[in-house]
C-alpha cells in the first residue's frame, strides 16, 4: 500500500547561476544565427539573410530572436501552464494506517493493525471554477508573450528612429560646419581689407563654435542609440555596429484612419485590453470558487481493523465545515468589481490615448508639408543666386548665406520627419498596428476546426 501511495518522483535538477560573468555565448550571439536563418525563412521572408542593409522588419527579427524579454514572458507562460495542469488534477485520496499494542495478549498476539481510506466527496464545481481561473490566467500569460514581443519590436523600431535621425543631422550639420567655416574666412579677408567691421566677423564665429558643438553632441547621441538599440537587440554593441541600418529603414506613409475606425482597431486589437479581460475571466472564477466554498467539505472513510484475530469494518465520514465563507465571497466579488473598473478604465486609457495621438499624427504630417514648402524655396533661392553669382552679377558670401538658408531650412525638415516618424510610433503603440508599413506579415493559417485563434 506504501508504494501503490508513492508515485514515481522526479528527480532534483539543479541550476547555476554565475552572477559575475556575462550570459553564456552573449558575446558570440551574430545576425547570422543558422537557427535564426531558419525561422525568417519559416516566416515567410523571402529575401536572402542576412541582409545587406538592415530595415526595421529585419532588425525586429533580431530583437524577436534574441531580446531576452520574450524568454522571461516564455517561461512565464510555461510556469502558467504547469499551474494549469495541477489545477486539473482532482483531490487525491488518504491512505491511514494504524497499529496499536495491547499489554494483555489475546490469541497470541497483542498488536492490532488497521487501515481506512479516505474518499473526498467534493462538488464538482469547486475543481471547475479553479480549473477556469488557471485557464485564464493561462491564457493571460500566453497574450503577454505577444505584447512582450510588441514591447521589443517598439524598443527597436524607437531606437532605430532616434539612430536614422542622429546620423541624418550630423550630416547637416557637417555641411553647416562647412558654410560656417567657408564665411568665416570670406569674412576675414573683408575685415582686413576694410570692407566690414570686426562685429560681423564676430557674429559668424559664434555661428561657428556654436555648429561644431552642435556637431560634437549629435555625434556623442549617435553613439548612444547605437547602444539603445544594442540593448533593444540583445546583442553586443559591437556586433550591432557592424551591421548597415539603411536611412530608409522606414516606409513613409501618410494614411491617418478616422477616428471612430482608429477606436474599434485599438479595442479589438490592444494586447492589454484583451489581458485585462482574462484578468476579469479569472477574478469572475474566484467568486465562483468562493461560493462553491460555501458548502462544506465531506469525506467518507471506509476501514479495516484487525484486532487481536477480530476483523473489524467501519465506515466513517468527516465533515469540515466551511470557515468566514461568506466573507470570503464578498471579499472575492469585491475584487471582481477592482478587475472590472481595471477593464473599464483602459478602455476609456486606450481611446483618449488614440483620439491624442491620431491628433498628433495629423498635426506633423502637417508640419512636414509645410517644411517641404520651405526648403522648395530655399533651394530655389539658392539656385538663383547660383546663376547670378556665375553671371559675374553676386558675391560668395551671398552664395553662401543662401546655401546655409537651404541647409537650414533641410534641417527643419528633419525636425519634422522626425517629429512625424516619433509621432506615428506613437499611435502604433495605441493600437497596436504597424503604422509604418515595414513589419513582417506572416503567411496565412488555415482556421483550426473547434479551436479560437
Amino acid at each position: 500500500m506504501l508504494l501503490c501511495a508513492c508515485p514515481a518522483h522526479l528527480p532534483y535538477e539543479p541550476v547555476d547561476l554565475d552572477e559575475k560573468s556575462p550570459s553564456a555565448g552573449f558575446r558570440d550571439r551574430a545576425a547570422d544565427d543558422i537557427t535564426l536563418a531558419e525561422l525568417v525563412s519559416a516566416s515567410g521572408y523571402k529575401d536572402e539573410w542576412p541582409p545587406e542593409r538592415w530595415r526595421l522588419d529585419t532588425l525586429t527579427l533580431l530583437g524577436l530572436y534574441f531580446n531576452p524579454d520574450v524568454d522571461v514572458a516564455r517561461a512565464q507562460a510555461l510556469a502558467s501552464n504547469a499551474a494549469l495542469a495541477t489545477a486539473a488534477q482532482r483531490a487525491p485520496l488518504a491512505v491511514e494506517l494504524a497499529a496499536e499494542h495491547h499489554s494483555r495478549e489475546v490469541d497470541g498476539t497483542p498488536w492490532s493493525l488497521g487501515v481506512a481510506i479516505g474518499i473526498p466527496i467534493g462538488r464538482q464545481s469547486r475543481r471547475e471554477a479553479r480549473l477556469e481561473r488557471a485557464t485564464f490566467i493561462a491564457d493571460a500569460a500566453e497574450i503577454e508573450i505577444a505584447a512582450s514581443m510588441w514591447r521589443v519590436r517598439g524598443s527597436v523600431r524607437d531606437a532605430v528612429i532616434d539612430l536614422t535621425a542622429s546620423s541624418q543631422r550630423s550630416r547637416l550639420l557637417e555641411q553647416q560646419v562647412s558654410i560656417h567655416r567657408e564665411l568665416t574666412r570670406l569674412l576675414e579677408r573683408r575685415v582686413e581689407a576694410g570692407m566690414l567691421s570686426a562685429r560681423e566677423l564676430g557674429r559668424e564665429r559664434t555661428a561657428l563654435a556654436t555648429a561644431q558643438t552642435q556637431l560634437a553632441l549629435e555625434r556623442s547621441a549617435y553613439t548612444g542609440a547605437y547602444g539603445d538599440l544594442a540593448s533593444a537587440l540583445g546583442l553586443p554593441l559591437q556586433t550591432v555596429q557592424s551591421l548597415t541600418i539603411a536611412e530608409d529603414a522606414f516606409q513613409q506613409t501618410t494614411e491617418v484612419p478616422d477616428r471612430d475606425a482608429a477606436r474599434g482597431t485599438a479595442l479589438l486589437n490592444r494586447l492589454d485590453v484583451h489581458v485585462r479581460l482574462l484578468e476579469f475571466g479569472a477574478a469572475d472564477a474566484e467568486v465562483k470558487l468562493a461560493v462553491a466554498e460555501q458548502y462544506p467539505r465531506v469525506r467518507i472513510r471506509p476501514g479495516f481493523f484487525w484486532d487481536q484475530g477480530d476483523s473489524i469494518w467501519s465506515l466513517a465520514s468527516v465533515l469540515i465545515p466551511p470557515v468566514t465563507a461568506q466573507a470570503k465571497v464578498r471579499e472575492a466579488e469585491a475584487r471582481r468589481e477592482v478587475a472590472a473598473r481595471r477593464f473599464t478604465a483602459l478602455q476609456i486609457h486606450a481611446i483618449s490615448e488614440v483620439e491624442s495621438a491620431r491628433e498628433v499624427l495629423l498635426s506633423t504630417r502637417s508640419s512636414v508639408t509645410a517644411a517641404k514648402d520651405i526648403v522648395d524655396q530655399a533651394e530655389q533661392q539658392f539656385e538663383r543666386m547660383r546663376r547670378y553669382f556665375e553671371s559675374g552679377s553676386g558675391n560668395r558670401v551671398e552664395l553662401m548665406t543662401a546655401q546655409l538658408n537651404a541647409v537650414q531650412a533641410r534641417q527643419h525638415l528633419l525636425a519634422a520627419q522626425i517629429a512625424w516618424r516619433k509621432s506615428a510610433a506613437r499611435y502604433e503603440d495605441a493600437v497596436q498596428v504597424p503604422v509604418l508599413g515595414d513589419f513582417l506579415k506572416l503567411p496565412e493559417q488555415p482556421a483550426m476546426a473547434g479551436a479560437a485563434l
